[in-house]
């Protein structure tokens, strides 16, 4: 969704996850806020479980190993916001 805006500061996505569809852990700078627009997903953050279903949220320190995985038996659609932007966490990390 924010993709090529001047001066980002936060990336914000909608992610679509078939059922049974998961993220393997995954670590980088900053912060994230997860909203659960459709289906059921299971975030692990740190050991932690949290189930996501419409209309919950998540907010997280993303340097906190996290993965998901969809639950449900339809696809789940999460609004997913990063700060700083994940071009940048992602490119910070490799050096």
């Amino acid at each position: 969704l924010t993709e090529g805006l001047s001066d980002q500061k936060v990336s914000a996505l909608v992610v679509r996850v078939p059922p049974r569809g998961k993220r393997s852990h995954v670590r980088h700078q900053g912060e994230e806020f997860q909203y659960c627009l459709r289906g059921t997903v299971v975030y692990t953050i740190d050991g932690k479980q949290y189930r996501l279903t419409p209309g919950d949220t998540l907010h997280f320190k993303s340097d906190l190993s996290h993965r998901w995985t969809n639950v449900g038996t339809e696809e789940a659609e999460m609004l997913v916001t990063c700060s700083p932007p994940l071009f940048v966490a992602r490119s910070t990390e490799e050096r």
